[in-house]
C-alpha cells in the first residue's frame, strides 16, 4: 500500500489510523476489509420528509457552518460602529452643503468635549443662546474642531432652517471619511456572513426536505483556505440512488470522524442527488433524538451569533435614521 496520489479514478483503499491508503493495482484485497457496509445506527431514526426543524437547529445550521458567518458579523458590526460615530458623535449634518444666512450674534453657555480627535485636533460641541427678532431666546449647538471658545464668549452664527453653524465654518470632511470607511467595512462583513450562510441555508433545506441515505468517503484533498493554521480539507463522498452513483463534496477542518471506514448519513436532493450534506459533518451539537427521530440542538450555542445579527440590524436602522435626520 502507498499514500494516495492525485488521480481521476479512485482506487480501492483502506483506512488505517485515520489515514487513507490506496491499494496497488496488483495487490489483492477483500472489499469487506476496506469498508464497513453496515448502515449508520442513526439512519433508522430519521423521519421521512418533510421534517420539522426547530429554531435552535436552524440557527445552529445557519451560524455554525464554519467561522466565516461569525467573523463576517463581527466585521460588519464594528464597521457600522465607525459609521455611527460619524453620524452621531462627529456630527454628519455639519458635513452636508447647505445655503446659510446670517443669524446674528450668539452667546456660548457651555462647551462640551466630544472626546474625539482627528489629526490630533479635538472636536468640541458649543451650546449657545441666540436672541430671535421677536425677542425670544433660542438654545442651539454647533460642532467645531479645536477648542477656540469659552462659556460667555460671543460668536457670529449662520442659520439654515433650524440648523446653526459658526459663521464662515467650512465643511468637515472627517465624518465623510469615517462614515465611508465604516460603512464599507460593515457591508463587506455582512456580505461575508451572507455568502457563508448559504451553506447553512442549503443544509436547512436538505434536512427538511431531502432524502436520507448512506454515503462512503472516496477522496480527500487539501484546500486553499487556512483556519487557525490548519487547512480546510475537501472531502468527497459517494452514494447510490436508483442504481446511479453520485458524489457529494464537502469541506471540513475535522476529518478523522469522516474517514473512519464507516458509512455516513447523507441528506440529498432527490431531483439533484449530487447536491447533499453529510450529517456527521454538520455543526457540532445537532443530534437525532429517540424515538421521534427529530433533530435537536442547543439554542445557547447560537444565541451570541443571533445577538450579533440583532446588533448589526439595529446599527443599520440607526444609520438610516441618522442620515434622514442629517438631511
Amino acid at each position: 500500500m502507498h499514500e494516495p496520489e492525485q488521480d481521476n479514478e479512485p482506487r480501492p483503499f483502506k483506512i488505517i489510523d485515520g489515514r487513507k491508503w490506496v491499494l496497488a493495482e496488483d495487490e489483492p484485497w477483500d472489499e469487506s476489509e476496506l469498508w464497513d457496509e453496515a448502515e449508520p445506527e442513526l439512519l433508522g431514526r430519521i423521519a421521512p420528509p418533510p421534517r420539522e426543524l426547530s429554531l435552535s437547529v436552524r440557527l445552529r445550521l445557519l451560524f455554525g457552518s464554519g467561522s466565516a458567518p461569525v467573523f463576517g458579523l463581527f466585521f460588519g458590526t464594528f464597521g457600522f460602529i465607525f459609521a455611527l460615530a460619524a453620524l452621531y458623535l462627529i456630527g454628519f449634518e455639519d458635513s452636508i452643503p447647505r445655503r446659510w444666512v446670517d443669524a446674528g450674534t450668539a452667546r456660548i453657555v457651555r462647551v462640551e468635549d466630544l472626546n474625539f480627535s482627528m489629526n490630533d485636533t479635538p472636536y468640541m460641541r458649543y451650546h449657545f443662546t441666540i436672541t430671535q427678532p421677536d425677542g425670544s431666546e433660542t438654545t442651539a449647538m454647533v460642532r467645531q474642531p479645536e477648542n477656540l471658545y469659552e462659556p460667555g464668549d460671543e460668536i457670529d452664527v449662520e442659520r439654515s432652517g433650524s440648523r446653526y453653524r459658526i459663521k464662515g465654518m467650512g465643511l468637515f470632511w472627517g465624518p465623510w471619511i469615517f462614515f465611508g470607511v465604516g460603512s464599507l467595512f460593515g457591508v463587506i462583513g455582512l456580505v461575508i456572513a451572507g455568502v457563508s450562510m448559504s451553506s447553512g441555508l442549503k443544509a436547512i433545506r436538505l434536512l427538511r426536505d431531502g432524502e436520507a441515505g448512506t454515503a462512503r468517503f472516496i477522496d480527500m484533498q487539501t484546500g486553499s483556505v487556512i483556519v487557525n493554521g490548519r487547512p480546510v480539507m475537501k472531502l468527497t463522498f459517494q452514494h447510490v440512488v436508483d442504481g446511479e452513483t453520485h458524489t457529494v463534496p464537502i469541506q471540513s477542518l475535522e476529518t478523522d470522524p469522516l474517514i473512519d471506514g464507516k458509512n455516513k448519513i447523507v441528506f440529498y436532493d432527490p431531483v439533484r442527488p449530487d447536491s447533499g450534506v453529510i450529517f456527521e459533518a454538520l455543526p457540532k451539537g445537532i443530534t437525532i433524538s429517540e424515538p421521534d427521530g427529530r433533530f435537536r440542538a442547543s439554542l445557547f450555542r447560537s444565541l451570541w451569533p443571533l445577538l450579533l445579527s440583532g446588533i448589526a440590524v439595529t446599527e443599520i436602522v440607526m444609520i438610516v435614521y441618522g442620515i434622514a435626520r442629517a438631511f
